[in-house]
């Protein structure tokens, strides 16, 4: 497990994104809590089920998005071995988390305005990360329960 700032010593995700930071109003986290894109299936489980997590990024050593691991993905590849009466030959929880992305999750550029990133997260995903308008590093996650907290508590 690892938070943004190992990629960020500095802050410099924060300042990189300032514009939409102060647009967003807490909806983005600029230090979430993400796997390595080498991490298991195991490594990610405790992430998701032990802290109510709907979705764990996933980031290569260079910081670069590398995909989202949600609990959907999770049940759906669960479900076929779960189905199997035949002794697994490899157990889930020793496969890379890769494997496992959901690929409904999109990625949401940081010059989006805030109206198109809350549509984004009502209609698409709940969790949705932030990257540059160039390349894939992430900068933040974007989370529907963030925006709930950030509007209602105007």
């Amino acid at each position: 497990m690892n938070t943004q700032s190992d990629h960020f010593p500095d802050g410099g995700a924060a300042r990189v994104v300032a514009g939409l930071e102060a647009e967003g109003a807490g909806v983005i986290d600029f230090a979430p809590q993400h796997l390595s894109a080498d991490a298991t299936l195991e490594d990610a489980v405790p992430l998701l089920a032990g802290h109510a997590l709907w979705g764990v990024p996933l980031v290569d050593a260079s910081g670069d998005y590398a995909g989202m691991v949600t609990l959907r993905s999770l049940v759906a590849a669960a479900l076929p071995v779960a189905l199997d009466t035949a002794p697994s030959q490899r157990r889930l929880l020793d496969r890379p988390a890769r494997e496992f992305v959901d690929l409904e999750v999109p990625v949401v550029r940081v010059s989006t305005r805030l109206p198109q990133l809350l549509t984004v997260l009502c209609r698409r995903s709940p969790l949705i990360p932030i990257v540059p308008d160039t390349g894939m590093r992430l900068l933040g996650i974007a989370s529907l329960e963030r925006a709930a907290h950030a509007l209602y508590r105007r």
